[in-house]
């Protein structure tokens, strides 16, 4: 790609995004409708606004400006050694964050098998 007379190395292909059908999970009791077709740019948005520690904004995007400040609130309010596991599996459904299985099947979710 060429951009201003010069080259460009294009990385946005390398990060993770995906155009998957939503997904129902529950937490807390309580099941949530998880966004999982974003963007290459809506991927960087997000960990932007993680590492500004604005990680309710964040997780509103993964499910939604609606529900998301209540699930926010019980995502984050676990303790990190209960709460990263699962937070961690929440970016990996949401294609936040590349799965393990990557690689193996388009869809590859396996979130209602433990």
């Amino acid at each position: 790609m060429t951009q201003g007379g010069h080259d460009v190395l294009d990385l946005d292909p390398l990060v993770v995004s995906r155009s998957l059908k939503p997904q129902t999970i529950r937490l807390g009791g309580r099941e949530w409708t998880l966004k999982r077709d974003f963007t290459s740019e809506q991927v960087v948005d997000f960990w932007q606004m993680v590492s500004d520690g604005q990680s309710t904004k964040a997780l509103c995007m993964l499910v939604g400006d609606t529900d998301g400040p209540a699930f926010a609130k019980l995502a984050l309010a676990l303790p990190t050694e209960t709460g990263a596991p699962i937070l961690r599996r929440i970016y990996q459904a949401a294609g936040m964050l590349k799965r393990p299985d990557d690689g193996s099947a388009e869809d590859g979710d396996k979130s209602g098998e433990s």
